[in-house]
């Protein structure tokens, strides 16, 4: 390779060359029928990322006193809460938690983890709802709320 210039090379043509001299590649004995079966494949379950939603069962509170525990969660006060609560032909999202219905002067009564639930499904904060169930009025449904969060926050959210 004499000279500056650039050099003419045909890569096609040497590839043509190459493939002309190989030789055929000899065919691999039949080995697969004399290995083993492969092991099956295990395909790790997904966890649960949010716990089951809360049975309602046990103790129950007032219309009165539910609102009353829960004033603030949401930017709503305990009497807007017992508008909300008196009537849920406009608000049906609470009605999961509604424990009996009753004909005055009887007020409803309600599921209190219920309702947080409910209220965390429509964005409440995890913080405020916390913070409800320490207040003396909710003080007894303290730990199955802490059950109920630990199972939703098992993947830290």
């Amino acid at each position: 390779m004499q000279g500056d210039g650039p050099v003419d090379v045909d890569f096609i043509d040497i590839i043509d060359r190459w493939a002309a001299e190989r030789k055929p590649v000899m065919a691999l004995p039949a080995v697969a029928a004399t290995l083993p079966p492969a092991p099956p494949t295990i395909v790790p379950q997904a966890e649960p990322t949010a716990a089951e939603p809360v049975q309602p069962t046990g103790r129950t509170m007032a219309t009165g006193e539910l609102a009353d525990a829960f004033d603030g969660i949401m930017d709503v006060t305990s009497q807007q809460w017992r508008k909300r609560l008196g009537d849920l032909s406009n608000h049906p999202w609470l009605k999961p938690a509604r424990a009996t219905q009753t004909a005055a002067p009887h007020p409803a009564t309600w599921w209190p983890l219920k309702f947080a639930e409910l209220l965390l499904e429509r964005n409440a904060s995890l913080e405020s709802l916390n913070r409800a169930f320490l207040a003396p009025q909710l003080k007894p449904w303290l730990t199955d709320w802490q059950e109920a969060k630990r199972e939703r926050n098992a993947f830290g959210q």
